[in-house]
């Protein structure tokens, strides 16, 4: 074997470890395990192929409220001021039409990548933000920490 053929084979073997480990970073590596707020949000949500389902312990990133650009700045919305968010997705990222509580509209940017965790029945869930049609605010409680996993 020549030295060109071994530099080559090492180079080949260590790329492959590199590339074989890398994954999504921040997804929950155990199924059953989700972000567990400190509200307990109820939520009906629709997806992009219009499948309804209800859940509890919603939350985007772990979070109860909505981040996004409005403008040239950002604002974070609660949940609790939130009724419903119709989301559509685009090149450069997810626009949010947000109705609030007092009815007024506005509409946010937000970043591709956001995750949505949930429970449902049968047990936990997670979706893409972008997979996502509408969020319907149901209703919002403060929680008792403590019960964190199934």
């Amino acid at each position: 074997m020549g030295m060109r053929f071994r530099f080559s084979l090492i180079c080949l073997v260590m790329a492959a470890f590199f590339l074989l480990g890398m994954g999504k970073l921040d997804q929950t590596e155990k199924p059953g395990e989700i972000p567990v707020p400190d509200q307990e949000v109820s939520v009906i949500i629709t997806d992009i192929e219009g499948l309804t389902l209800n859940l509890t312990q919603f939350s985007i990133n772990g979070q109860t409220y909505l981040n996004g650009k409005l403008g040239a700045g950002r604002v974070a919305l609660p949940f609790g001021q939130i009724r419903i968010i119709v989301l559509s997705s685009e090149t450069k990222g997810i626009i949010a039409r947000v109705e609030l509580v007092d009815r007024t509209q506005m509409n946010l940017h937000l970043e591709k990548g956001l995750m949505a965790y949930g429970r449902i029945k049968v047990g936990t869930y997670q979706i893409l933000l972008d997979q996502l049609k509408k969020i319907e605010i149901q209703g919002i409680t403060e929680r008792k920490r403590g019960k964190d996993r199934i």
